[in-house]
């Protein structure tokens, strides 16, 4: 379909390293987006590391962590200093980190502040963030699923 035109990109979804590495082995369109969970406290470095290398944009699909960051002692101290959301924290560090969050809300004013990030994280709290004590995730795992 891609390369009869009908579709403009190819993405996959939770595809770990091993995955990917199997497609760019033996496949000839090369997936131009992976989405997987990311956000403070999962950030699937090694992956989002490896896409890049290759090219392929990092999506994440929980970059609010189902909400369950929300009461980080971090994430909370940085919102309150920035002026901003723990939500606008997290979107902020994804937009830093170059991977394409996809904030779920209902909201109509949720979705107006998961829009107004215009502000970036100072090296020293990026660095915390990205060192913070992994919080786990919640998909199931790509390997045994």
């Amino acid at each position: 379909m891609y390369k009869e035109g009908k579709t403009k990109a190819i993405g996959v979804s939770n595809f770990l390293n091993n995955h990917m590495q199997n497609i760019l082995d033996n496949c000839e369109v090369v997936p131009m987006v992976n989405q997987i969970e990311f956000h403070p406290g999962y950030i699937q470095k090694d992956v989002v590391d490896f896409d890049k290398k290759h090219g392929i944009v990092v999506e994440a699909w929980s970059p609010l962590g189902r909400e369950r960051v929300f009461k980080d002692k971090l994430l909370n101290k940085l919102a309150e200093k920035y002026g901003k959301s723990v939500a606008q924290i997290c979107l902020a560090f994804s937009l830093q980190m170059d991977v394409v969050p996809l904030p779920k809300s209902s909201s109509v004013e949720r979705m107006k502040q998961n829009m107004d990030i215009d502000f970036e994280l100072e090296k020293e709290d990026f660095e915390k963030i990205l060192n913070m004590e992994e919080t786990g995730w919640s998909g199931l795992d790509p390997d045994k699923f």
